[in-house]
């Protein structure tokens, strides 16, 4: 069970060299078959999850990972998500429609084995900018900014606990049409707990 939590691993056989036998003390046999360490994907989709009446958004989303630097266990992975929203709204009015790009960049890095205990330590840093409402016939977007740091371990098969030993992020409201240094609410907040 630890050796499949780990992740590294496609095929896991355990068994014993005096199978059928009453051999008291036996010699186990453990046999992996590695999984290939690198990831990689991307995709596309099109939607229209801000509303009928406001057009079609195009997602596309790539992410790398590596997930047994050196043998270790240790892993980095990284995620690009970005959506192209066409707000066609106001060319019913007759004037052309507006675009926001939202994007979403996450990076992050494992530590399997912190103070060589079975203790996992992450390490997150993510900057994502988004639609957050649409106010008065505009678009009002939603930028934060984050680094987070956390440590989790398996207590039990079905028990995990996590502790968030530090995160901050820094988030700002601003209007996504016109003037886009229009900001309008600042917010910075730093968390900690389980």
């Amino acid at each position: 069970f630890r050796l499949q939590r780990l992740g590294l691993f496609t095929n896991i056989q355990i068994r014993t060299l005096e199978k059928d036998s009453n051999i008291a003390q036996r010699t186990v046999v453990i046999e992996l078959a590695e999984r290939r360490p690198g990831l990689f994907n991307f995709g596309f989709s099109v939607n229209n999850e801000i509303g009928d009446q406001y057009g079609l958004s195009i997602l596309g989303y790539t992410g790398i990972a590596y997930r047994n630097l050196a043998g270790s266990g240790r892993a980095l992975s990284t995620r690009v998500e970005i959506n192209d929203i066409l707000d066609t709204r106001k060319e019913f009015k007759g004037v052309p429609a507006t675009r926001f790009l939202e994007h979403d960049i996450t990076a992050g890095y494992l530590e399997p084995f912190v103070f060589n205990k079975r203790l996992r330590g992450r390490l997150n840093v993510s900057r994502s900018v988004k639609v957050f409402k649409t106010e008065r016939e505009r678009l009002i977007g939603l930028e934060s900014n984050q680094i987070a740091t956390s440590l989790d371990r398996d207590l039990s098969r079905y028990l995990k606990v996590s502790w968030n030993l530090w995160s901050l992020t820094h988030s700002r409201k601003f209007a996504a049409e016109g003037q886009l240094d229009e900001i309008r609410d600042k917010l910075t907040i730093a968390t900690t707990g389980p």
